[in-house]
């Protein structure tokens, strides 16, 4: 019994270690990962837009580099979109993405910023590119999809009515 038990485990234990090493690769929420072809990869990005009277206005997304250079992407409404990323060397890369707050009356902007850790090795047909986006500045905490979720009010259904009327003052008796 125990020699079975022996073999047995001899042939599970490395199963599951190579399990667990296969999920750890794995992509889950906030790591992209990706072979890049010449260098290049894509950094996904979304927008959503909340509320009972959202604009579909044009939102303008900022990834800065660790260098201070910056690129901009344009999402029209809900919707989605990417930042290419190119590189050349082995390393890792830092940066940092936020949205900027536009100027719609009743609307409350995400201004959540993303901390991106890039890592990038040799990979077998090029460059590899491991990307984690954050919400702390540390890259330490838990992963993030890169998504901007701002809500709108429509101000007309909510304002408060103003009524001023006239008044005229009358004053009877002794003065």
């Amino acid at each position: 019994m125990r020699k079975e038990m022996k073999r047995w485990l001899f042939k599970i234990v490395p199963t599951l270690l190579a399990c667990f090493v296969f999920l750890g690769m794995m992509p889950g929420p906030g790591r992209y990962a990706e072979a890049a072809a010449g260098g290049a990869f894509t950094l996904p990005v979304s927008v959503t837009e909340n509320g009972e009277k959202a604009p579909g206005e044009a939102h303008e997304v900022i990834l800065k580099a660790e260098d201070g250079t910056e690129q901009t992407l344009e999402i029209q409404g809900s919707g989605e979109g990417g930042f290419t990323l190119t590189f050349t060397n082995v390393g890792d890369y830092y940066y940092t993405v936020r949205q900027s707050t536009g100027s719609v009356k009743g609307a409350t902007y995400d201004d959540t910023i993303f901390y991106v850790h890039c890592q990038v090795t040799h990979g077998t047909e090029g460059l590899d590119v491991v990307a984690v986006a954050y919400t702390d500045p540390a890259c330490s905490g838990g992963k993030s999809d890169i998504a901007f979720t701002n809500t709108y009010i429509d101000t007309t259904v909510y304002s408060p009515a103003i009524i001023d009327p006239p008044v005229m003052k009358t004053i009877t008796g002794d003065t």
